[in-house]
């Protein structure tokens, strides 16, 4: 789901100021989960274990993200 484009020479309906900041609030945990991801290799060289393993080492790189992100 995207933010809408602001039309041309009119003012932001009411409505999308919500939505927008509901998206902005979302993004930040999402980038820092992958900048984890990138940063520990799994993304940005390639996995190159078993793939049933995969899901295993994404949990164990991106829960310690989840449970600060709660405290």
């Amino acid at each position: 789901m995207a933010a809408r484009p602001k039309p041309a020479n009119e003012p932001r309906p009411a409505e999308d100021v919500p939505f927008n900041r509901a998206i902005a609030n979302f993004r930040p945990p999402v980038e820092r989960t992958i900048a984890l991801l990138k940063q520990r290799r799994v993304l940005s060289n390639g996995y190159r274990g078993r793939l049933t393993e995969l899901p295993t080492v994404i949990h164990v790189i991106v829960n310690p993200e989840f449970s600060r992100l709660a405290a």
